[in-house]
């Protein structure tokens, strides 16, 4: 079993119902989006990883927990390691490459994503699946820091 798939998010879930007004399919839905990109990072974590809407709604969550994100990111990723979140992605050459990344995850699991993340924009705000403007990659926080 991977690390993701046995951890515990319940607090954050439980959260986006009656702190944040979501109902409960759309947590399920987005939690379903997010795991399936963490289990992807996980298994892969040099590489980059687009976000669709309902993931990045269940991730906020977690990052909103500061303390809660570290300990999950060194529970699956090791001492020091920290996932992070680019909202300032959206249109790059590194974000193409995040969405075929994350379409290859969604693919893997039986669903199906639009190729041009592009044409997944003007999709319904409504629309969980539509890309998010954000990506997520694995890096160590002295990295982080030196770059700062």
């Amino acid at each position: 079993m991977s690390k993701v798939s046995g951890y515990d998010f319940d607090r954050y879930k439980e959260a986006m119902v009656v702190r944040f007004g979501f109902s409960e399919q759309a947590r399920d839905s987005s939690w379903h989006d997010l795991t399936i990109i963490l289990r992807a990072l996980e298994t892969e974590p040099a590489q980059k990883f687009a976000l669709t809407a309902g993931a990045d709604d269940a991730l906020h969550g977690l990052l909103l927990d500061t303390a809660g994100h570290y300990r999950f990111s060194e529970a699956v990723f090791g001492a020091g390691a920290v996932v992070v979140h680019d909202p300032f992605a959206y249109g790059t050459p590194e974000f193409e490459v995040a969405w075929q990344n994350t379409r290859a995850a969604f693919a893997a699991e039986g669903v199906d994503l639009p190729a041009d993340y592009m044409a997944a924009t003007p999709r319904p705000i409504a629309d969980p699946r539509r890309a998010e403007a954000c990506f997520l990659f694995v890096t160590q926080v002295a990295d982080l820091r030196m770059a700062a």
